[in-house]
């Protein structure tokens, strides 16, 4: 028997029929594909050969965003590779609510030392007293 590969492929497997019980038809598997991304040292992962990160895509998909709308928002991304990123975010929610989790666990930590070198307090009244600039018209 002769069957197409996908739906309207030209491409055809050929099928032996054992003898007897047909539910036990080998049909070819699809091989696995590593997923496109890639860790930086900090631990962020990032969409390979770009600084778009899996967050960032994630967001974009979770508020609705085409692939393609996403490809359009950052041009240097490929198709193909925000499909298979989305995929695996389809695939895999637990391990993306922890890796989303984790990050912005580092950015409170990181907010909390920026605010402690540098502190905010009473910068807006500075800010405000200083010498207004004159117009020289």
């Amino acid at each position: 028997m002769r069957i197409p590969v996908r739906p309207g492929d030209a491409a055809m497997v050929e099928l032996t029929e054992p003898a007897g019980d047909v539910s036990a038809v080998a049909l070819p598997t699809e091989r696995a594909e590593a997923i496109p991304l890639e860790a930086d040292d900090s631990g962020t992962l990032r969409l390979v050969g770009s600084r778009v990160t899996l967050d960032v895509v994630a967001a974009a998909w979770r508020g609705g965003a085409t692939p393609e709308q996403i490809v359009d928002q950052y041009p240097g991304l490929k198709l193909a590779d925000v499909y298979a990123v989305v995929t695996w975010i389809l695939r895999h929610p637990a391990e993306l609510a922890s890796y989303v989790a984790s990050r912005e666990a580092a950015a409170g930590h990181t907010r909390q030392q920026v605010e402690q070198a540098c502190p905010a307090d009473g910068l807006r009244g500075q800010l405000l007293a200083r010498p207004q600039p004159t117009d020289r018209a």
